[in-house]
């Protein structure tokens, strides 16, 4: 019989028609024949993975207890009781199937974590940058399917204050007392060291109330790339050994600088920069008004440029930089004096200082005297020197 059904299936007589029909049943069911089992699947292998492990919630807490700072470590940003804020915290778990570790973003301050069943021991560390501050621990007994807290009780920083606060260069003395908590202790602050940051602009400790501001030494490398050879630490004399060195001296900037400011050391420049005249050749013989004094190079190098704009021994000094100048007279005999920095067999050096209307003054830096050759014939030596 052509095309007859054939209700039973899997004897092998049916017609085509009949497989088709089949075919065509499979396909609309297809969704509830392999879709929907496999969903039913997923879901219970889910369930089964939920229902075999738990969930531990961990919180932190600041406690009384606090816990020291340690030597030169800075302060962390805290909420005025000593509980330290931007935080960040470093979590090791220890349980039934090993050891996990974690690492929060700063600032959060609670955690979930998803962990088999049985004992975990929980342990906080908190840094403020790289900067270790606490240690807390905790345990907890973790129940499958289920949310279980513990709060960890990291105490808080010990904010010390001391008797005698320290300086930068001597610890504090005295008992210390905790601001926020107020435990005592027989401990000191160590002392705080210079703030340099501002060094290289005037040398000076940055720190307000230091007693020893002065960071360079003589022979150090100044800021400006050449050799530290004077400061005005108002300690001996100045190089005629009788006149007292001041503690800073007035550093006149510009050719009309009523004022100055106040600098405390003199830099020799890298290298001796030639051999030139005073003044240049159409230089008119006249007195500039230049003055002698340490801090008066750099005004009377601006003065002798306002005047003689091709003045080439000037003009060689800040061809290196603005704050390059010709050293006056008495900046000149400390250079003499120490003559760091480099070799000094060249004899005979220019200073800024005039003499008078047709001199100024230099020296010799092999016998130290100081002589004043004619302005615009005369040619000898010049070293750069800048003040801060």
């Amino acid at each position: 019989m052509k095309n007859q059904h054939i209700d039973t299936i899997g004897s092998g007589r049916y017609t085509k028609s009949a497989a088709f029909s089949v075919f065509l049943s499979i396909r609309r069911n297809f969704s509830k024949l392999v879709v929907l089992p496999l969903i039913i699947a997923i879901s219970s292998c889910f369930s089964q993975l939920t229902d075999d492990k738990g969930t531990i919630s961990i919180s932190f807490i600041s406690s009384p207890g606090g816990s020291a700072r340690a030597a030169g470590m800075p302060y962390p940003p805290t909420d005025g009781n000593g509980v330290l804020l931007d935080l960040e915290q470093r979590i090791q778990l220890q349980g039934p199937t090993g050891t996990e570790n974690h690492t929060l973003a700063k600032g959060v301050s609670s955690a979930q974590f998803y962990v088999a069943p049985g004992p975990w021991q929980v342990t906080v560390d908190s840094y403020h940058d790289s900067d270790h501050y606490a240690t807390g621990t905790g345990s907890v007994d973790v129940k499958a399917g289920q949310d279980n807290a513990v709060t960890i009780s990291m105490g808080h920083i010990h904010i010390w204050t001391a008797t005698t606060p320290p300086t930068c260069t001597a610890a504090s003395s005295g008992p210390l007392t905790c601001t926020p908590c107020g435990v005592t202790d027989t401990g000191v602050i160590p002392a705080l060291g210079h703030d340099e940051s501002t060094k290289t602009v005037n040398g000076l400790c940055a720190r307000g109330g230091c007693t020893s501001p002065l960071l360079y030494a003589l022979g150090n490398t100044g800021p400006g790339g050449g050799t530290i050879f004077f400061i005005a630490d108002g300690n001996g004399t100045l190089a005629d050994l009788t006149t007292p060195n001041p503690l800073g001296f007035t550093l006149y900037q510009t050719a009309t600088d009523p004022t100055g400011i106040t600098a405390h050391y003199l830099e020799a420049g890298p290298a001796v920069v030639g051999q030139y005249a005073w003044a240049s050749a159409s230089f008119t013989s006249t007195s500039i008004g230049t003055g002698y004094d340490i801090g008066e190079g750099r005004r009377n190098t601006a003065l002798i440029l306002a005047t003689d704009i091709d003045a080439p021994a000037a003009k060689a000094c800040t061809d290196l930089g603005a704050d390059w100048f010709l050293p006056s007279r008495d900046e000149l005999a400390e250079l003499n004096r120490r003559q760091l920095g480099g070799s000094y067999w060249i004899v005979f050096y220019w200073s800024s200082s005039e003499n008078s209307n047709s001199t100024a003054w230099g020296q010799r830096f092999d016998t130290g005297v100081q002589i004043s050759p004619t302005k615009s014939t005369a040619i000898n030596y010049v070293r750069p020197i800048r003040a801060f």
